[in-house]
């Protein structure tokens, strides 16, 4: 179940971390914009890697968890 959970955690912090990093990749697409659009789009590329990061946290507290709990049962 943990293990589970840590894949399916990677799997979507790997989602929004390519959506953060198409979001800042707008910004310098050549189209112009003005500045609170340019720093819209930063917020929202910000907001993304932030929640991309967090999903990368919760597998590695899951993965962790997984692998206490297969020592500690003695199976997995």
């Amino acid at each position: 179940m943990a293990a589970g959970a840590a894949v399916a955690a990677v799997a979507a912090g790997a989602y929004f971390g390519a959506a953060a990093r198409s979001e800042a990749g707008t910004i310098d697409d050549g189209t112009i914009r003005t500045k609170a659009e340019n720093n819209a789009l930063q917020d929202r590329a910000d907001e993304k890697a932030r929640t991309a990061n967090v999903l990368y946290g919760v597998a590695g507290a899951a993965a962790a968890a997984g692998v206490t709990l297969f020592f500690i049962e003695g199976s997995f």
